[in-house]
C-alpha cells in the first residue's frame, strides 16, 4: 500500500466525456492532468472512440472501441464494445495506485466493477445534479429521475471516495445518507484566461456600450432563454450581449432571440465553438459576465471570467454561491428583474465596477491549477491510507 506523500502516483482517469467534447468536464480533466503530470505523477486516461481512427491523441489516452458511432443533437455518440473488457485490460497493463472516474454511469460501472476486481481504490468526482439530464432520456421524467437517483446513489456507495466542486453539494449528498468520504475540490481555470495580480483591472472607460458576456453550452439546463429575457428588458443600444459556447440548442436560441423577442443582431451575438484564443478575447472586451443556470455544482466559466478580472451576475445555484461573494466579486440574483437591476446599477456605478473587478481577480487565484492539482494528491492520498488493499 502507497500512501506516502513524496512518492509518485499512477492514476487512471475515466471518462465518457472527452475530446472531440469541450465543455466543464473536459476543461476540469485537462487541468487536472496537467497539474498531476506538472507534480511528476503518471496518468492514463481511459475514454470512448468518437472519430475513429481520426482522434490525435498523447500517448496517455486509450480509446474504447466503440462499433457504434453516430450524431446525436450535434454531438458525437460512440457505443462501446465489451467495454468492462476493455478497461479492466487498460487498468490491469497500467496498473494503477488509485483510479478517478468522472462518470456514474457507462465506463463509469466498469471502472468501478474493474476496481474491486484489481483490488485498487477508485474516486469519483461529482460534476452534475444528473438527474437535470433526465429529458435526453426519451422517456417520462417522472420514470427516469427516480431511476437515475437510486442508480447514482448506489454507485456512491460503492467508491472509496467523492470529490464535489462545492460545499453545497457536498451537504446534499451527506443529507442523502451518503457516507462514503467527500472532498471539496474545485476546478482549476486554465492559465491562458488569468491577468496578473498586478495588471490593472477596469481602468479603461467604458466604451459606448456595456458588453455582457456568457460561455457555456446551448443546452435546456443552462436556461439561455432567461439571459435573453433579461437583455430584452434592458435599455437598448446601451447594452451588447455575447453568447459563445456549443450545443445542440444553439439554432433554437438565435430563432428566440431574433425572431420571438426581435433583439438586434448588432447588439446580440452569438458565437459558435469558439477556439480559446477566442475565448480568451471575449473575456478580454467584456465588462460583465451573466450566468442563469439553476442546478450547475459549480460553473468553471465563472472562474475564467473572473480570473479575467470580470465581475459576474448569476442567477442563484449550488455552483454559484461557493464562488460568488455578493456585493464584493459580483451578485447572485434571484429573478430577471432583480439581473435587470443589479446589471445597469454595476453599468452606472464606474467605482463599483472597478472594486468588483479587482475582487473577481483575487478570487480567481484559488483556482490555479497548482491548487487543485496539490489538493487532488492530497485527498488520493488520503483515501490510499486509508485502503483495505
Amino acid at each position: 500500500m502507497l500512501t506516502s506523500m513524496d512518492k509518485k502516483l499512477r492514476i487512471a482517469l475515466v471518462t465518457n466525456n472527452w475530446q472531440p467534447y469541450s465543455g466543464g468536464v473536459v476543461s476540469s480533466l485537462r487541468m487536472q492532468i496537467a497539474a498531476l503530470q506538472t507534480m511528476g505523477h503518471e496518468v492514463m486516461l481511459i475514454t470512448l472512440y468518437f472519430l475513429g481512427n481520426e482522434h490525435k491523441d498523447p500517448a496517455f489516452v486509450k480509446r474504447i472501441r466503440c462499433p457504434l458511432r453516430f450524431m446525436y443533437k450535434k454531438n458525437h455518440m460512440a457505443v462501446p464494445w465489451r467495454a468492462y473488457k476493455q478497461v479492466f485490460e487498460l487498468l490491469n497493463d497500467f496498473k494503477p495506485h488509485i483510479i478517478h472516474t468522472h462518470h456514474p454511469f457507462l465506463l463509469g460501472v466498469s471502472a468501478l466493477k474493474a476496481a474491486r476486481i484489481l483490488k485498487v481504490p477508485i474516486v469519483f468526482t461529482h460534476h452534475s445534479v444528473y438527474t437535470a439530464f433526465a429529458y435526453y432520456i426519451p422517456l417520462p421524467t417522472c420514470i427516469t429521475k427516480p431511476i437515475i437517483a437510486r442508480l447514482v446513489k448506489n454507485f456512491y456507495s460503492k467508491v472509496d471516495g467523492i470529490i464535489v466542486p462545492s460545499s453545497m453539494i457536498a451537504t446534499h449528498l451527506k443529507t442523502q445518507g451518503i457516507r462514503t468520504p467527500i472532498t471539496i475540490i474545485s476546478s482549476a481555470v486554465q492559465p491562458v484566461f488569468f491577468l496578473s495580480l498586478s495588471e490593472t483591472v477596469a481602468d479603461e472607460p467604458y466604451g459606448e456600450v456595456f458588453d455582457l458576456l456568457f460561455i457555456s453550452r446551448f443546452a435546456k439546463e443552462k436556461n439561455i432563454s432567461f439571459l435573453l429575457d433579461v437583455f430584452a428588458q434592458l435599455p437598448k443600444h446601451h447594452f451588447r450581449f455575447t453568447l459563445a459556447g456549443y450545443g445542440h440548442a444553439y439554432d433554437g436560441l438565435k430563432k428566440y432571440a431574433y425572431t420571438e423577442l426581435k433583439l438586434d443582431p448588432e447588439y446580440v451575438h452569438f458565437v459558435y465553438k469558439p477556439s480559446l484564443q477566442d475565448l480568451k478575447k471575449l473575456y478580454t472586451k467584456a465588462d460583465l459576465f451573466v450566468f442563469g443556470a439553476l442546478y450547475e455544482t459549480q460553473a468553471i466559466v465563472l472562474a475564467e471570467a473572473m480570473a479575467s478580472g470580470i465581475p459576474v451576475v448569476a442567477l442563484d445555484g449550488p455552483g454559484q454561491r461557493d464562488i460568488i461573494k455578493n456585493g464584493v466579486n459580483g451578485f447572485i440574483v434571484y429573478s430577471q428583474s432583480n439581473m435587470c437591476e443589479v446589471i445597469q446599477k454595476i453599468a452606472a456605478d464606474r467605482d463599483l465596477h472597478r472594486t468588483l473587478s479587482e475582487n473577481a481577480l483575487k478570487t480567481a487565484q484559488d483556482y490555479t491549477f497548482e491548487h487543485m492539482g496539490q489538493k487532488l494528491i492530497n485527498f488520493y492520498t488520503e483515501i490510499l491510507a486509508k485502503s483495505l488493499y
